[in-house]
């Protein structure tokens, strides 16, 4: 069988969401199904789509595993679960949220979960921390392959809604959220 490389988004804004966001990575990389796991920088974000002005923390991270897309999802499930994460309505405050963004170069779709992640061209809080990992992504889609290279997209994004905030968290750095 063959490894797939496997792309996470994490991020949170409540409570402590480094700390999250740690234990999280830290869950990932004692998994016996998780190999070569690599993360991007922390970045503080705005919020998107929603009225509360609360910063997020987000980042990226990647790994190899034999596992299925499926099997993926429950197991960022069953961390989200473990950190706190309660049923919300979309774009609402939380401890922590897993997306998986991609799966090796492959698209899936169910009732639960759709790969790659239906907005992750719009997001800078995506785009960002992935240019930490990758500098271009290619993908299957109905068929075809598709070169993205991450730095276009950003400046793409970037200029269809300024809106979207991004910063880099220094090491050491203590954020009230």
């Amino acid at each position: 069988m063959k490894y797939k490389q496997v792309y996470l988004s994490l991020g949170g804004n409540q409570g402590d969401v480094l700390g999250q966001l740690n234990k999280a990575l830290h869950e990932l990389r004692t998994s016996a199904e998780v190999f070569n796991l690599k993360h991007s920088h922390f970045y503080a974000t705005s919020a998107l789509n929603t009225t509360h002005p609360s910063l997020f923390v987000n980042m990226i991270c990647s790994f190899e595993t034999l596992l299925s897309p499926v099997k993926v999802f429950e197991c960022t499930q069953i961390i989200e679960k473990k950190l706190g994460k309660q049923p919300k309505p979309k774009n609402a405050d939380r401890p922590i949220d897993i997306d998986i963004i991609f799966y090796d170069q492959q698209q899936y779709c169910s009732t639960e979960l759709e790969i790659p992640h239906p907005r992750w061209q719009n997001r800078l809080f995506v785009l960002v921390p992935l240019r930490d990992l990758i500098a271009q992504i290619w993908l299957e889609i109905k068929g075809e392959s598709f070169q993205f290279k991450i730095d276009d997209l950003i400046k793409e994004v970037s200029l269809k809604d300024p809106g979207q905030a991004i910063r880099l968290l220094e090491k050491n750095i203590f954020l009230n959220i």
